[in-house]
C-alpha cells in the first residue's frame, strides 16, 4: 500500500514538473514574441523618423537659419522672392485627389515677417487620408508672448479637401480648399471652409539657391559689413548686410555674397545674406 502511495506521489511530482516546464516554455515564448513585437514597433517608428523630410517643429533650434531652411527643402517665402517651389509642386502632385497614386507627404513652409522673423507651417497628408496643419509663430518677436505658440488642426478629410494655388488680385493664395461646396445642414455641425495657408505676389521671383554678387569689403563692424559691388547696376555703389557665417572678413577682401533676393531700399541698400565667401582674383 505504501509502495503504491509512493508511486502516486512520484507521478504527481513528475506531472507537476512537466506542467511547470510546459508553463515556463509557453511563458518564455510569449514574452519573446512580445519583445519581438515591441522591437518591430520601435524599428517602424525609427524608420518613420528617418524617412521624415523634416525635424519636428519642437526640435528646431532657435537659431535656425535661412540657409538651413533652404537645404532642408522648405518652401520659403521672403517678401517678393520664393525658394524650393519645386518642393511645393511635388507635394501638391503627390496629394491631390485625382492623382494616380495619392501618397502621404509633408511640406514645410517658411515665411519671413517684415522684421525678418521666421513663421513655420507644416502641411501633412497622412496615410489615413487626412490633412494636418501645424503652425509655429514662436519666433515672431513682434507678437505678444502669450500669442506665440505651436498649434495643430487635423480635422481635414482628404475626401473633401486638397491643396490648391488660387490667384486672387495681385496675389497667389495657397489654400487647403474644398473640392466641392458643402451646404450647411445644421448650425451645430462644423462649417467646412477653405483654409488659407499662405500667400505671395504673382510677380514673385523664383530662386533655387539665391542671387549672388561679387564685392569689395569697405568696412566691418561686429557682425555687419559694408561692401562695394563689382557691378553697381542693380544694387548701387554700397550694400550693407549681416555676416551669416563664421567667415573672417577684413577690409579690402574680395567676397562673393549669396543673398535672399530681397533688397531694402535705403542708402546704402540692405540685403539679407545667406553666405559670404572670400575669393581670390
Amino acid at each position: 500500500m505504501k509502495k503504491i502511495i509512493g508511486i502516486k506521489i512520484i507521478l504527481i511530482l513528475i506531472a507537476i514538473l512537466l506542467f511547470g516546464m510546459l508553463f515556463f516554455t509557453i511563458t518564455k515564448t510569449h514574452f519573446k514574441k512580445c519583445e519581438e513585437h515591441l522591437e518591430n514597433e520601435k524599428q517602424i517608428n525609427q524608420d518613420k523618423e528617418q524617412n521624415s523630410k523634416y525635424v519636428s517643429l519642437e526640435q528646431l533650434p532657435k537659431e535656425y537659419t535661412f540657409e538651413q531652411a533652404l537645404n532642408d527643402g522648405c518652401f520659403i517665402i521672403s517678401h517678393k522672392t520664393i525658394y524650393n517651389k519645386e518642393k511645393l509642386n511635388e507635394f501638391i502632385a503627390n496629394t491631390q485627389k485625382n492623382s494616380n497614386n495619392r501618397i502621404a507627404d509633408t511640406i514645410r513652409i517658411v515665411q519671413f515677417t517684415m522684421e525678418g522673423d521666421m513663421i513655420f507651417t507644416d502641411i501633412e497628408y497622412t496615410e489615413e487620408g487626412k490633412y494636418k496643419i501645424m503652425h509655429d509663430n514662436t519666433r515672431d518677436q513682434f507678437l505678444a508672448k502669450e500669442d506665440r505658440k505651436i498649434t495643430l488642426e487635423d480635422d481635414f478629410s482628404g475626401e473633401i479637401y486638397g491643396i490648391l494655388e488660387i490667384e486672387e488680385g495681385e496675389d497667389i493664395h495657397l489654400e487647403l480648399a474644398l473640392y466641392a461646396i458643402i451646404e450647411d445642414v445644421d448650425s451645430t455641425v462644423k462649417r467646412y471652409e477653405n483654409e488659407i495657408i499662405c500667400r505671395y505676389p504673382k510677380d514673385v521671383t523664383v530662386y533655387k539657391f539665391g542671387p549672388t554678387f561679387i564685392a569689395t569689403v569697405l568696412d566691418v563692424r561686429d557682425k555687419w559689413v559694408l561692401v562695394k559691388p563689382k557691378e553697381t547696376k542693380y544694387l548701387g555703389d554700397k550694400v550693407s548686410l549681416g555676416i551669416p557665417n563664421d567667415e573672417k572678413i577684413t577690409i579690402g577682401d574680395t567676397v562673393e555674397i549669396t543673398y535672399t533676393g530681397d533688397v531694402m531700399e535705403s542708402y546704402p541698400v540692405q540685403v539679407k545674406a545667406m553666405k559670404i565667401e572670400k575669393i581670390k582674383e
